[in-house]
């Protein structure tokens, strides 16, 4: 069960027990008294500035993998029928992850769009 912050207190990070998105569009999660948000599950309410900044560093690592997940398909698409069925397997990994990045992008906290952004950018340097 998500822990309730106190409204009233001025040092904290974020208000509210958690939602999936900010209803009023795009806003900086590091503006003042935003309500928090739950990436993904309640369990991963970002209730704090480092819960934050580790959730960004995560979705910019889903990002990388989802390109390096790409690479890995194109390369074991071509060996026979075992490396087919790796690479499907990959192709639902690689769905997976890419509606992982949607998710997270559709918080609407600019700073989880950048950073699935310029995960899928560096991955994308990276692998092709």
């Amino acid at each position: 069960m998500p822990m309730e912050m106190d409204d009233n207190d001025a040092s904290s990070f974020c208000s509210g027990s958690g939602m999936a998105m900010f209803m009023n569009g795009f806003s900086s999660a590091f503006a003042k008294r935003n309500t928090c948000i739950a990436l993904y599950v309640d369990a991963f309410t970002l209730d704090t500035a480092v819960k934050f900044v580790a959730a960004m560093f995560g979705v910019l690592a889903l990002g990388i993998l989802a390109e390096a997940l790409v690479a890995f398909r194109r390369s074991r698409a071509e060996k026979g029928l075992a490396g087919r069925l790796e690479a499907s397997l990959g192709y639902g990994c690689q769905l997976a992850l890419g509606y992982f990045l949607m998710l997270a992008a559709m918080t609407y906290a600019v700073e989880l769009f950048i950073s699935a952004i310029t995960g899928v950018a560096i991955g994308h340097a990276l692998f092709r």
